[in-house]
């Protein structure tokens, strides 16, 4: 961080005094529902500390927080910085990520209900992370083991995609009279999405047809599903295709 020891927060609210209204008092009540969305990004940009905010693989608490410490900040900004962080965090990272970083917040914090705050906020559900979630277009849940369950016994083709993958959209149109030969055959098609979200989706698979697909589901939480961890699916498209027996028997990129 670039800051001048003891002239940091003066600094700080003195350059965005106008531009930032910041309530103390609730901070101190722990409540990750009155964040400032600007703070993160303007702490960045000025004091040199994005990099700890934007790179996942040395990105934690423990490493803002031997940051931090070293400045002359008041510990309710200190506090406030790192809640920021881990509510990005649980924004964006999986679950093994997650679960380091709450451990760390709350070796700082022992008795902030943040954590449990931020799993509510972000609707993740730990019993889950071994299965992948899924909704179809009419609002009805599933997983994708039960999905593949029902499948068993045929050759089964899984398209993971997202309504904002490019190449997942022109691989699903430029296949689609292949796919119906392939129907025709009893190959059975699942379509299930990769971090996306679900009013783009519905939208995008009205323009792609998808949604007359017996199998086309928005998957709820890919995020922090092991499942994708397992299959190291980082990018889309991916194609998984699947023998009658249910093993995988090959991938396409």
């Amino acid at each position: 961080i670039k800051a001048n020891g003891s002239h940091f927060f003066d600094d700080f609210q003195d350059r965005y005094r106008t531009d930032w209204v910041f309530d103390y008092s609730r901070i101190e009540q722990d409540s990750s529902t009155f964040y400032n969305p600007n703070y993160c990004e303007l702490l960045s940009n000025h004091y040199n500390i994005g990099r700890h905010l934007g790179n996942m693989e040395v990105y934690s608490i423990a490493i803002m927080d031997s940051i931090l410490v070293n400045e002359t900040i008041p510990p309710m900004l200190v506090k406030y910085t790192l809640s920021q962080c881990l509510d990005q965090i649980y924004s964006e990272a999986p679950w093994d990520i997650i679960q380091k970083n709450s451990q760390e917040y709350l070796h700082l914090f022992p008795s902030s209900e943040l954590p449990s705050h931020l799993m509510q906020k972000y609707s993740i559900d730990p019993s889950a992370i071994n299965d992948v979630l899924l909704v179809n277009p009419q609002g009805q849940s599933t997983t994708l083991q039960d999905v593949l369950g029902r499948l068993y016994g045929k050759e089964v083709v899984l398209d993971v995609w997202a309504s904002w993958c490019s190449p997942c959209m022109e691989k699903i149109k430029a296949e689609k009279e292949k796919r119906e030969r392939q129907k025709r055959k009893g190959v059975e098609y699942v379509f299930i999405t990769f971090m996306d979200n679900e009013a783009d989706w519905k939208k995008r698979i009205v323009e792609l047809g998808l949604e007359q697909e017996e199998h086309c589901y928005f998957t709820t939480n890919s995020q922090t599903s092991q499942w994708f961890t397992d299959m190291k699916i980082s990018s889309i498209p991916r194609v998984i295709r699947y023998n009658k027996a249910g093993v995988i028997i090959g991938q396409e990129m």
